[in-house]
């Protein structure tokens, strides 16, 4: 059996009480001082609690696993992605002279614009045969379009210097089974402390391209995703060299020795490494005793075969042998399938 809990509690405290941690966010309240600078941890000394009991609880076989899908980060300054957009030429509005914060979908000029940002992290294209009133022609502009605007986003520096973007994805490439008539053309993966501004997310296009971020919300993850990785722990050992999120539910499967379904997205083994076999994320606990020679023999026959470990090689044959056994619980029956196999006389 399978029992599945979320706990939100961290990750909701996190947002709200990250500034009160953080001595350098504008949002932070002198008057309140350090009285809920602790309030994160405290909630994390919970959890680890919570944890033991799960552990002081398992059988032995059971496996425990404690995941997050991303850390956390300081959200000290708000990107207006518009405005920045409108300033580099990108983003045309139908009275420039406007003097109230403009509003992206009641006031953009669709034929003079190349580019908009809808949402915290997510910048479009205005590419023709998609939007009503594309400009962008398909192809190499398309291609040279996307180019322009990372390096540029790369090159954004706040006023004290620092970067403001640190990585920008293009979403065609990191996420190819993305739908292109309605995904992002580009992901802008922010730098420590910064994040899509609040009117970002909603089209918004106010006069200043930084600006503070003085609201309760004062942490978030929704930067470049290698500074705020997740956690993995677990009572069995981590095979695979870098599991990712969607690598779990394969890799619970395979607890069980449950094929994987070739439409379910994820991989029970190490990016990068082929491998005849699909690798386990989580080694089984069972131990198996095998004559020095033999395993050596083994060890060998597995380099040959481009198996990323012996043990997997081990595996693969027990699982290959069991399955010609079949899924029999009758012990005559068993017994003669073993017997035909050439294992007893």
């Amino acid at each position: 059996g399978v029992l599945f809990y979320y706990f939100g509690t961290t990750d909701l405290i996190s947002h709200i009480f990250w500034r009160d941690r953080d001595p350098d966010h504008p949002g932070r309240d002198p008057a309140q001082g350090d009285r809920y600078a602790d309030v994160i941890e405290a909630c994390y000394r919970e959890m680890d609690a919570l944890v033991g009991e799960g552990m002081a609880a398992l059988k032995p076989g059971d496996t425990i696993v404690v995941m997050s899908d991303h850390g956390f980060n300081s959200f000290r300054r708000g990107f207006n992605v518009n405005t920045w957009l409108m300033q580099e030429g990108y983003l045309a509005l139908r009275d420039p002279a406007m003097t109230r914060e403009a509003d992206l979908l009641a006031d953009a000029r669709w034929s003079g614009t190349k580019a908009y940002a809808l949402g915290i992290n997510s910048l479009y294209i205005n590419l023709r045969g998609r939007e009503k009133f594309g400009t962008v022609n398909r192809g190499a502009d398309y291609e040279a379009l996307k180019r322009e605007l990372t390096d540029k986003l790369l090159a954004v520096r706040d006023d004290d210097g620092q970067p403001v973007v640190a990585r920008v994805y293009d979403v065609a490439k990191f996420y190819p089974d993305a739908d292109p008539a309605v995904a992002p053309d580009l992901l802008i993966g922010y730098a420590r402390n910064y994040r899509g501004s609040w009117a970002t997310a909603l089209g918004g296009i106010p006069p200043i391209v930084l600006e503070d971020n003085l609201d309760r919300w004062s942490g978030d993850h929704c930067i470049a995703a290698e500074l705020v990785p997740g956690i993995l722990v677990t009572n069995r050992r981590v095979t695979a060299d870098d599991p990712a999120l969607t690598d779990s539910g394969p890799a619970r499967l395979c607890l069980d020795s449950i094929d994987h379904p070739p439409r379910v997205e994820g991989r029970p083994e190490p990016r990068g490494r082929k491998t005849r076999r699909i690798r386990i994320m989580f080694s089984s606990t069972v131990k198996v005793r095998i004559d020095k020679t033999l395993y050596a023999r083994l060890k060998d026959i597995a380099a040959a075969g481009g198996y990323a470990s012996t043990d997997e090689f081990i595996r693969h044959i027990l699982e290959r042998e069991a399955d010609k056994i079949g899924d029999s619980t009758d012990d005559a029956e068993v017994e003669k399938q073993v017997r035909g196999l050439g294992y007893i006389e």
